[in-house]
Formats: structure tokens, sequence, C-alpha cells
């Protein structure tokens, strides 16, 4: 069973945008600083950070879109990473593979802008496209 989460908080890092074997992949990192309310002040709290992974067309519309800083909000599957490092010491991460990735509009504004997308005789070889 997967487990799917949805995350609030702030783009930590660069988004590093891939083309592998013609497939787009983008990465980065998403900082969620948790604040609470105790006898009437406001702190925060230590800052969750987890890394967001994404194919195809999401990590070419997160690579055109979102920029360091930017409050987003991700929806995804939550995975577990394991690996071993150079010095032998099994090491492990919690990544998102974002299914969805979108400007969290409770703190601002934005514009949506659609892609033109290939029709079928397109892909077959010529330059018609057409908009959704």
């Amino acid at each position: 069973m997967d487990t799917q989460i949805a995350m609030t908080g702030r783009v930590g890092s660069e988004v590093d945008h891939r083309i592998v074997k013609e497939i787009a992949y983008a990465n980065f990192r998403l900082g969620c600083t948790p604040r609470v309310n105790r006898r009437g002040e406001w702190s925060d709290q230590e800052t969750i950070w987890i890394s967001v992974h994404c194919s195809r067309s999401l990590a070419d519309g997160i690579s055109a879109s979102l920029k360091k800083g930017d409050p987003v909000v991700v929806t995804g599957k939550l995975r577990n990473s394991k690996w071993t490092d150079s010095e032998g010491n099994i090491r492990q991460d919690l990544r998102l593979e974002a299914s969805s990735v979108g400007h969290d509009l409770s703190l601002g504004t934005t514009t949506f802008t659609k892609r033109p997308t290939k029709t079928r005789d397109a892909e077959a070889g010529s330059d018609e496209t057409y908009l959704d």
C-alpha cells in the first residue's frame, strides 16, 4: 500500500532538471517549518526537510515554474531511500515522489499558462499542435 501525503512548505534549493534517455527528471528540497502558539507567543519549530522527485511533464513544469523560496503544495507518495556511503555506513532519506505540485495560493497569487500538446499527427512528423 502506498503512503500518499500532501505537504506545504518552501522550495529550499534550486530545481535540478535533467534529461536522461529522453525522460525529464526534476528534484528539489522542500522545507517545512511548523509554527506553534504557546501562551500567546508564536515560535518556529525545527525545519523538516524532504527531497521531492518527479519526472516527465511534471518535471518540465516544475523546472519552468518554481524557484528557491517559492511557497508550494506538493502531493505524492512517501518513499524511503537507502544507500551505503563511501565509508560503508548505511544511510537513509525520506523522499516525496510528487504527483502534483503547485504554488501555495494562501500566500500569494500565480497565473497558469497551458503548454501546447502535440497531436497524434504531430507525433508522426507533422508540426501541428493544439491546446487542450
